[in-house]
């Protein structure tokens, strides 16, 4: 009698539970591979206070919205991003800094900050601090002035290759 209880019970709450516990429709996830003429190696990534992301690429510049897939082609490599409180985008890379600028059409385009008679070449990484936006290469340390738009090239004080860039103590 007591096996008879416990089979009918269990038999209960399998016909009971089962529905109770699935769902109705589609799943949410999906993969989202982007659709252009771009390389598939990147180098940074970021994302601004509207949750648009942004990568770094070998050949430009990547925007992911959470549905759309854009592409800011650019004259070279891109290897770091940096973003200020404006939401501006700033870009550096293997032709010095850029900057994500929009047109009259509110569309993104690429603009070249550095000039050709002094543009940091190769720079791998930046970093913004106040009104003024530092990048290394190898060899060297750049200093952009965002209000001025002039480019400083800086000799590091010891030799050596520089490999990151970083505040201590409210220095470079």
């Amino acid at each position: 009698m007591l096996a008879v209880r416990a089979s009918l019970t269990l038999y209960f709450f399998l016909l009971t539970i089962g529905p109770l516990m699935s769902q109705e429709g589609g799943y949410f996830l999906s993969h989202h591979r982007p659709v252009g003429d771009f390389d598939e190696v990147s180098f940074d990534i970021l994302q601004d206070k509207n949750g648009v992301m942004y990568v770094a690429n070998r050949t430009g510049v990547i925007t992911f919205d959470g549905k759309h897939w854009n592409f800011l082609k650019s004259p070279a490599a891109i290897f770091s991003l940096s973003i200020d409180s404006l939401g501006n985008i700033y870009t550096a890379g293997r032709n010095g800094f850029g900057k994500l600028q929009r047109d009259d059409f509110f569309n993104l385009k690429y603009v070249t900050l550095s000039d050709s008679s002094l543009r940091g070449t190769d720079i791998f990484s930046t970093l913004r601090v106040k009104s003024k936006l530092y990048g290394i290469n190898e060899e060297q340390l750049f200093e952009y002035d965002l209000e001025t738009r002039k480019l400083q090239r800086l000799s590091p004080k010891r030799g050596g290759y520089l490999t990151d860039i970083f505040v201590l103590n409210g220095k470079v």
